[in-house]
């Protein structure tokens, strides 16, 4: 392997990457939807969800259902509670709006057509139905998202050539895809449009570029082609328009010539751009009536105080806090001069344009009730600053410049900076991917620290895996750059290099072997004991119980356990000697669910009382411990456990799954801020301790609320009917069908 073709291994091995992402993140999605049983047919929402249930919209509605009537895909496919238009959202013709681009639909028709006429052939002989979301269709869509990314990483490329030797440019290609949003939704959120329009938009500055400066009116045409396509992929995309706007005004201003070339250049892109544009025009037409329409209704431009900062350094996702690596690409925008000066600054423009542009709208704006959203542009549900993703492509060539104008340190120095970047970049997809970090917000500093440190410590053999990915690319881009700084034509590498390249090779296989010494013993699972540290650092025990069959590849259902009266105490062992402890212990080998059994030292768990709110933080450390489905946590609880369930679940509605009081009582006045939370009450006739009239007097209550609580009473039973309730064939696998309600997504409107 000579110096000229490391640098495409180097891309090739990000390829894999991105190819090992998808993988990855279809496993985590597949055991996702069967734990809470989502969806209506196997492997419907892995790879079609989220803002892709519209863009694909256009294709499957057209293809399946011959017309352009959103209905049937909004109401019975949005199974994960991703933001649809409502029903109420209906634009001049009646039509259901759709305000996502057509643009993507169409690339995936590649692939998504044939798909579907094999299926219709095959007909009943096939194990997937024709009906656009089965598992073909998914991974249809999937693959032609991800190869299209392949292409963006061959321009981006070529791109950078403009700007720096070959090893520089893939460094800042692979940098750039690693260390940004491009890898999260070139890999994983496929069936969105950023993956799509960052190539379209690499294909358009990259030719661009290669002939820059020339008058030939094929070239003019094939940009306005290239201009119309990265429009329809988003339509926001239209400002990058700007390139050969600017470039012929410069033109013609620096010679004083050729106006009527120009105009006529100008023209012919144009045409192109048109051209291509046209399917979205008729699809607007065909849906809402006009030929150009603003698919976001009553959205607040504010072009004189646009939200720079909050764009770039907000804590929730902005450009250069969430992808430092950005900054480093602008940076190399002002460092030295460029071989080409003029392209790069109006590459410099092109990016502050789309910027201005963005902030300019971006916030909230009003809640429009009918549209079912905001007006305007937000992060929501996200992985970083996702609105500049495709604008990153722009930025390349900056940091393309940088490691190429870098000297020896400066140089060692960046890439030290970006490897780190990119590796922190990856560990914040796959925490994002798995809901450790929040879905719909951002993370101040610590908060992002401890993520990266979670997933170190509870993913020992993926994050060497990574260490050792992203270090063999830089291992290889380095080798290529000393090799090719080096006099012998032969390009045989002096001392020097090699030993450089030991350097690198030792340092990785330090890191992977201390990793692997301190992290590579075996889960314990069964139950575990522990000991919590509240903020004064006092310490209290506590148990937890972990699945056999326990792996932190997928995500478990978990209950918080609160024990009678009977158990408080200090030792943490006694809430597993009874009740729930001592049914799990009975089937423990096959039992599927984290429990966490917290000691009450006074005997109260009611929400305002130390041992209530201890219980939640212990809950808290269980779930960031284990890989635990957040919307799939229950609250039980016997005797005194009971109140406190009752209580707990009245003073966090939304954080339950569902509730099982057993043997106690609640307050009936907090009843309607519970009604939504599916309960399963058990209680014995013949309690003596706690009369049964707590839980008849709670159940009433629901019910009047607008609940549908499940209700079992032990008739000629007492007070200790724990047993018997958690040993009721029904109630395990009802609590595993439970999910906490979903509540409308906040999904920025496009």
């Amino acid at each position: 392997m000579n110096s000229n073709t490391r640098p495409y291994v180097a891309l090739v091995l990000v390829m894999l990457f991105e190819v090992g992402l998808f993988v990855a993140s279809l496993d985590q999605r597949r055991q996702h939807l069967e734990i809470r049983q989502l969806a209506k047919q196997a492997d419907e929402g892995l790879v079609i969800r989220g803002n892709g249930l519209g863009y694909y919209a256009w294709l499957r509605s057209l293809l399946i259902d011959h017309d352009w009537d959103f209905g049937n895909e909004f109401d019975d496919h949005a199974i994960v509670g991703d933001y649809v238009p409502p029903k109420t959202y209906v634009t001049d013709l009646g039509r259901r709006a759709n305000q996502w681009s057509v643009g993507p639909a169409y690339v995936w028709a590649l692939a998504v057509v044939p798909t579907h006429g094999i299926l219709v052939v095959l007909g009943d002989s096939s194990p997937w139905p024709a009906d656009g979301y089965s598992l073909p269709y998914q991974i249809a869509v999937g693959v032609t998202t991800l190869l299209v990314s392949f292409a963006g990483l061959c321009f981006i490329y070529g791109i950078c050539r403009h700007y720096a030797r070959p090893s520089r440019a893939a460094l800042a290609v692979a940098l750039l895809t690693l260390g940004t949003t491009l890898i999260y939704y070139n890999a994983v959120e496929v069936s969105m449009a950023h993956g799509a329009g960052a190539t379209f938009l690499a294909a358009l500055v990259w030719y661009w570029l290669r002939d820059y400066g020339s008058l030939r009116m094929r070239r003019w045409f094939v940009v306005g082609l290239l201009v119309g396509a990265t429009a329809l992929m988003r339509w926001q995309l239209v400002t990058f328009a700007v390139l050969p706007g600017a470039e012929a005004a410069l033109s013609w201003w620096r010679t004083r010539e050729n106006l009527g070339k120009h105009f006529a250049g100008l023209t012919l892109a144009a045409l192109g751009a048109a051209a291509v544009f046209f399917p979205q025009m008729i699809a607007w037409k065909c849906v809402y009536g006009h030929w150009l329409v603003q698919p976001v209704p009553q959205i607040a431009y504010h072009w004189l105080s646009p939200s720079l900062w909050q764009v770039f350094f907000s804590y929730d996702r902005g450009l250069f806090y969430w992808t430092p690596l950005c900054a480093l690409a602008l940076l190399g925008f002002f460092v030295g001069r460029s071989a080409r000066p003029e392209s790069f600054v109006l590459l410099l423009a092109a990016f502050a344009l789309q910027v201005y542009a963005l902030s300019s709208l971006w916030g909230k704006g009003d809640f429009l009730k009918d549209v079912g959203n905001f007006a305007g542009a937000f992060p929501a549900r996200s992985y970083g600053m996702r609105h500049l993703t495709e604008a990153l492509v722009v930025l390349a060539p900056g940091l393309a410049r940088l490691f190429e104008r870098a000297g020896r340190i400066s140089f060692r120095l960046l890439c030290w900076a970006s490897f780190l970047s990119a590796l922190g970049n990856l560990v914040l997809v796959y925490q994002y991917s798995n809901g450790a970090l929040p879905a719909d917000a951002g993370a101040e500093p610590g908060r992002l620290v401890e993520s990266v440190w979670g997933f170190i410590d509870k993913e020992p053999m993926l994050f060497m895996l990574l260490v050792e990915g992203v270090g063999l690319v830089f291992l290889i881009l380095l080798w290529a750059d000393r090799q090719a700084a080096l006099p012998d034509p032969n390009g045989v590498p002096s001392k020097n290099v090699t030993l450089v390249t030991v350097r690198w090779g030792i340092l990785v296989l330090l890191i992977l072997g201390s990793l692997l010494l301190r992290f590579l013993a075996p889960q314990p699972v069964g139950f575990q004991f522990k000991t919590f540290r509240d903020a004064a650092g006092n310490g209290h025990r506590y148990a937890v119980f972990i699945p056999h069959n326990y792996d932190s590849h997928r995500c478990y259902s978990a209950i918080l356990f609160l024990h009678g009266f009977g158990a408080r105490g200090t030792d943490g062992m006694r809430p597993t000697q009874g009740g729930l402890g001592t049914v799990i212990r009975e089937q423990e080998s096959t039992f599927d669910m984290i429990v966490a059994f917290p000691q009450s030292e006074t005997g109260a768990w009611d929400a305002e009382t130390p041992d209530g709110k201890r219980a939640l933080q212990i809950l808290d450390e269980v779930m960031k411990d284990y890989k635990i489905d957040p919307d799939r946590v229950h609250l039980t609880g016997y005797s005194r456990g009971a109140f406190g369930t009752w209580s707990l679940a009245a003073a966090y509605p939304d954080k339950w799954a569902a509730i099982v009081p057993v043997s106690g009582g609640g307050d009936p006045n907090k009843a309607e801020q519970i009604s939504h939370i599916p309960c399963w009450c058990f209680h014995g006739e013949q309690d003596k301790v706690i009369s049964v009239e707590e839980s008849r007097r709670m159940i009433e209550a629901l019910r009047r609320a607008g609940g549908n609580p499940r209700y079992k009473e032990y008739a000629g039973v007492g007070h200790n009917c724990v047993d018997t309730a958690y040993r009721s064939l029904d109630l395990i696998p009802w609590l595993r069908n439970q999910a906490r309600e979903q509540k409308p997504a906040e999904i920025p409107v496009k």
